[in-house]
Parts: structure tokens; C-alpha cells; sequence
């Protein structure tokens, strides 16, 4: 190799370093005070939607390179896959209830930035089809004010502000401020920070508030090489678990009908189930 090409590579290299080492700063700072995961590696940023089409904000170069890398990454791919995992199931939840001529009541608990529900709603609401005929309503609870006001934010830039309802507590606070029965109770992630006992109470609490119909949604996170650098970059303590430890969780906490997916990196598990 001649010395020309040797001080063009070692330029090029140079020029990588010099977007990538801030970009990676960047995201750690961010991914550390963010309110969820789907809102720490949101490929969409703060959306809007138009004659129903995502309408992304301009963003600069960095903030492009940051996605390129993010998308590069197993944890961006495992995260993205829980949110289209609870995307899905919600939206066709929701699009049967509908048809059925029937409002669908959806209780989210620890809903951080709620963006598989708000997207679930925007979708049928707003696509290609206006498949939503019923007014329906989404009751967000979180412990964390900055996550409620931005899950408001997502809401309103959607245009579903009518039918958003948010309430700050606590899991187990829960019982005190929320009233009545819902379709649909999700919460996914908030299962990773408690121990089994713990885990298993908070589940019981979940399908109490279901309708005899309800359906429950709930995650959990495996141990694998990319979740622990997942949860080091986080500093967030998680408790993994099996897909077999998550439904005996949901099991011994009176759940039925319990079925186990889990996402193609193999990182994340979501989990439904029913009230005995």
C-alpha cells in the first residue's frame, strides 16, 4: 500500500470517528434519561401524521447517522420488534371491536411515550382505510410526569387527543385511582425490574382490571449478549427471564389462554393472556 492511499484511509477512518464517537455520546446521554425504549430508539422522532401518512420532523446529518447506526444494531432490531409485536396485536384487538360495532377501553401501565398504542390508533384511524367507526379511549398511567407529557404530546400530534386519558401512579396505586374494566391492559417492560413474587402480585393486579373478554399484554426481556449491553447503556437493572418463567409468572397470577412469542433477535418476549 502507498503512502497516498495509506493517509486516504487513515483520513476516511479519521472522518467516521469524527461522526460516530459524538453520536454515540449523544445517544447514551439520551437513552439514559429517556421514558421507554420504543421512545430511546423511536425511528420516527416526534411524528405527526397527515391524510394518514407519518410526517417525520427535518432532522440534520448527525441525527440521521445516529438512526443508520441505531438500525445496525440487534437491540434497535429487538426493540422494534416488541413495538411491532404490541402494535399488532393491539390493532387487530381494536379493528374486531370496531367492526363488532363495539368501543374498545384500553388501561396501559407504565406506559412510558405509549407509542405502539398511539401508532395502533393513528393507523386504523387515520390509513390508507378509515377503519375506525366507534369512539374509543386509552387510559395512560406512568410514575413519571415527563413520560405522560410526552405520551400526551404523541397523542395530540395524532390528533386523538379526545381520546386519551393519563393518570400519574404507581402499579399498585392503580387500584385507588382507576376505576372500571378494560378490552385491553398492557404493560410491557415494567415485569423486568421486579422479582418473581413482586412480579407475580403486579400481574394479579393487571387482570383485575380486565373485562371476562380482556386480554392482557405483557413483556419480558432474555438474557443474551445484547440485552446485557441493552441494559449497561440503559443503567437500568432488568431481571431476565425464560418465555417459560414469563408464563408461569402470568400463570400462577390467574392468567389463562397464555400464549408466548418471542421476537426474531431473540431478545424480547411478549406475552397475552386471559382472566380465569
Amino acid at each position: 500500500m502507498n503512502k497516498e492511499r495509506i493517509i486516504n484511509t487513515r483520513s476516511f477512518w479519521a472522518r467516521i470517528l469524527g461522526y460516530v464517537a459524538p453520536l454515540t455520546v449523544h445517544f447514551y446521554l439520551n437513552a439514559s434519561q429517556a421514558s421507554s425504549l420504543d421512545d430511546a430508539y423511536n425511528i420516527m422522532g416526534d411524528f405527526s401524521w397527515e391524510n394518514g401518512k407519518v410526517i417525520l420532523p427535518e432532522k440534520g446529518r448527525a441525527d440521521w447517522l445516529l438512526k443508520i447506526l441505531a438500525i445496525l444494531s440487534a437491540n434497535w432490531r429487538g426493540v422494534m420488534g416488541r413495538y411491532e409485536m404490541v402494535f399488532s396485536l393491539v390493532g387487530e384487538i381494536i379493528k374486531k371491536k370496531d367492526g363488532d360495532g363495539v368501543s374498545t377501553k384500553i388501561l396501559s401501565i407504565a406506559c412510558g411515550s405509549a407509542q405502539p398504542l398511539i401508532h395502533s390508533f393513528n393507523k386504523l384511524r387515520y390509513g390508507d382505510e378509515d377503519l375506525l367507526r366507534q369512539s374509543h379511549s386509552i387510559v395512560l398511567t406512568d410514575m413519571s410526569k415527563e413520560a405522560l407529557s410526552l405520551a400526551r404530546k404523541k397523542a395530540q400530534s395524532g390528533g386523538m387527543a379526545d381520546w386519551i386519558m393519563t393518570q400519574q401512579s404507581s402499579f399498585r396505586g392503580l387500584l385507588k385511582r382507576i376505576k372500571g374494566k378494560f378490552d385491553v391492559v398492557e404493560a410491557c417492560g415494567i415485569l423486568d425490574y421486579f422479582e418473581h413474587d413482586d412480579a407475580i402480585s403486579l400481574v394479579k393486579i393487571a387482570i383485575g382490571f380486565l373485562k371476562p373478554d380482556g386480554v392482557l399484554i405483557v413483556s419480558g426481556m432474555r438474557k443474551t449478549k445484547w440485552a446485557t449491553i441493552l441494559s449497561s447503556l440503559f443503567s437500568w437493572d432488568v431481571i431476565y427471564r425464560s418465555p417459560e418463567e414469563l408464563a408461569e409468572i402470568i400463570k400462577s397470577a390467574g392468567g389463562t389462554n397464555i400464549r408466548v412469542n418471542v421476537e426474531k433477535e431473540g431478545i424480547f418476549i411478549v406475552a397475552t393472556a386471559q382472566k380465569k
